[in-house]
């Protein structure tokens, strides 16, 4: 649209009329046209309002989602992903919802060497542990029955290829043998092999402990027996000599290079010197340790090995993203008929199948990774890449039973093996899923083939529950077995409350009062007080809602007679106990 005020219209034009009536003789009657100014005014409306630019306005929040962060182990023959239920978008608002969630997976060859590390470092564990277990300790226990004690095994009783400490020589190499755990945890021989090691402990408890408290050296090396005060402060005796008055101190030669005297006692300082401080590493060297020392040093070692990190094997498996991006295939679409089937409690949890191991050929690992989408079907950016190298999982837990118990429900299994990590008791809604995190982890002390239980007291009347048993073979990382046979249990308030005891009947002139020790059970409404004239006849209630306090008192009887009374408790589900012990009263 021009906004040049010359373009403000044409005038009118026409012919002069006929002079037919007075009034055409008045000048003819032109339009009114608008002026100069009018049509400035008009063309500066009309830029206001069409020819300036509009500011645009503020763009609505953006609904994509937030990426996830996910987090991958491995359970059995499956791939176990994690991850915090999303509820926000890129730009900081609440996220109405999600309708699709996408799991891609990507794979890839694991280095050679990587594979090599691994098996070393498992293989060093292995022998760590089997040190341990031989030894029946765990990881702080104080050592019981080690060689030389009370009850251990002698020489001649050792298995076939041990040696003198009752296993063969760990692969493993000893890792700081003079430790304070040694001597916190009371091994034989630990200060003694401590100062053999030549350690700086050793340095400091030679120098303070033995050499100087009293002034002397404790083997008597110089001649007079005594250190004064201001001896050392320069290095050298007070009077320059090695010892009292005998052979020249060059320079400070004698304590700090042991060069020997001429008359030997310079060689006899130094020697002792260097062993104080610099550890006495020449002379620990020669000493040679007993069977004791030798354990627990191995001991030891075995325990610091084990509470060293475990080298992450998803660590080697990387890829960037563009390689990421370019291989991933999509594994696993869940809708949003489906998502809330695998929401536990704030996480979303979802089991991939691992492809079968490979018998030849290289080691494959995988790279996991997540996408949301929302309500209106825009994408999140792919999450994190949670790295899973598949392992051969332990066995899984076999024999499980499930039964429902009035104080919880109770799991019963056998294993062929014992796990290291133990079981974990997994529990989970019937209308769910997947499991969440595991309701406990029982320890697998027990001999293998004997039969393993928990009762889960956490369970709620009501609910349906569907119930399995893994073993765990490492927690660090994580590595389970498959799950046991899943078992579903309906858990309903099916059992009877406690049965009331200490019933007591005192008869009174034509009536009975009735007292019992109360019933402890939380869901308890009351009881029922039961009488019969026979043995023969049945239980009469005696009131038509359930007694709530311990005591009754029954005013319907006939004098001279005998009446047989009994209670029963009576929970808020309507359950009954079994009848209490029955008293006869005869009535005055």
């Amino acid at each position: 649209m021009s906004c040049d005020p010359s373009s403000s219209g044409p005038l009118s034009s026409g012919t002069s009329p006929s002079r037919t009536s007075p009034s055409d003789a008045l000048p003819p009657r032109r339009a009114a046209t608008p002026g100069p100014a009018f049509a400035l005014a008009l063309c500066c409306a009309l830029a206001a309002a069409g020819c300036g630019h509009k500011k645009s306005p503020t763009p609505p929040p953006s609904k994509i989602p937030q990426r996830v962060t996910l987090s991958a182990h491995q359970r059995g023959s499956e791939a176990i992903l994690e991850f915090p239920f999303p509820t926000m978008t890129i730009s900081g608002t609440s996220l109405p919802g999600i309708s699709r969630i996408e799991i891609w997976r990507f794979g890839m060859e694991v280095p050679e060497f990587a594979l090599e590390l691994l098996a070393e470092e498992d293989a060093r564990r292995e022998e760590a542990q089997d040190l341990l277990d031989e030894l029946g300790l765990d990881l702080y226990e104080t050592p019981v029955g080690l060689p030389g004690e009370d009850g251990a095994p002698s020489a001649g009783e050792l298995p076939a290829g041990a040696d003198a400490t009752g296993v063969p020589p760990p692969a493993f190499p000893l890792q700081d043998p003079a430790g304070d755990k040694a001597r916190e945890e009371g091994i034989p021989g630990a200060a003694a092999v401590e100062t053999a090691a030549g350690g700086e402990d050793a340095a400091d408890d030679t120098a303070e402990d033995d050499t100087l408290e009293d002034g002397t050296l404790e083997d008597g090396t110089l001649e007079d027996g005594t250190l004064e005060d201001d001896t050392l402060d320069d290095g050298t005796l007070e009077d320059g000599t090695t010892s009292a008055g005998e052979g020249d101190a060059d320079d400070d030669d004698a304590l700090e290079g042991g060069a020997p005297g001429e008359d030997g006692t310079g060689e006899e300082l130094a020697g002792e010197g260097d062993a104080a401080a610099e550890g006495g590493a020449e002379e620990g060297a020669d000493v040679e340790l007993t069977a004791e020392e030798e354990l627990a040093l191995r001991v030891e070692a075995a325990r610091n090995l084990l509470r060293s990190p475990v080298t992450p094997k998803s660590s080697f498996i990387a890829a960037t993203a563009k390689d990421f991006k370019k291989g991933a295939e999509l594994v696993l679409a869940v809708d949003a008929e489906e998502i809330s089937t695998a929401v536990v409690g704030d996480l979303v949890v979802l089991r991939i199948p691992l492809p079968p191991r490979a018998a030849a050929g290289p080691e494959l690992g995988y790279l996991f990774a997540a996408k949301i989408f929302a309500l209106n079907g825009k994408p999140s950016d792919l999450s994190n890449t949670a790295g899973l190298l598949p392992e051969e999982s332990p066995p899984a837990p076999r024999d499980v039973k499930v039964e429902a118990q009035p104080d919880g429900v109770a799991l019963e299994w056998r294993a062929d093996e014992e796990p290291r990590g133990g079981f974990r008791i997994y529990r989970r809604d019937a209308q769910a899923r997947a499991y969440g995190a595991p309701l406990a982890t029982v320890p697998g002390t027990l001999y293998s083939g004997d039969v393993y239980t928990y009762v889960d007291r956490l369970a709620v009347f009501g609910a349906r529950y569907i119930y399995g048993v893994t073993a765990l073979a490492s927690a660090t990382p994580l590595l389970e077995s498959d799950l046991s046979s899943e078992h579903e249990v309906d858990y309903q308030d099916r059992f009877g409350p406690a049965v009331p005891g200490g019933l007591v009947a005192f008869p009174e002139a034509g009536r009975v009062r009735l007292l019992w020790t109360p019933v402890a059970d939380p869901d308890l409404a009351g009881y029922e007080v039961r009488r019969r004239a026979r043995v023969e006849d049945d239980p009469v209630t005696l009131s038509e809602q359930p007694v709530t306090g311990s005591q009754y008192l029954d005013e319907a009887v006939t004098s001279g007679e005998v009446w047989l009374y009994s209670v029963v408790s009576v929970d808020e589900s309507g359950n009954r106990s079994e009848p209490g012990l029955e008293v006869h009263v005869r009535v005055p």
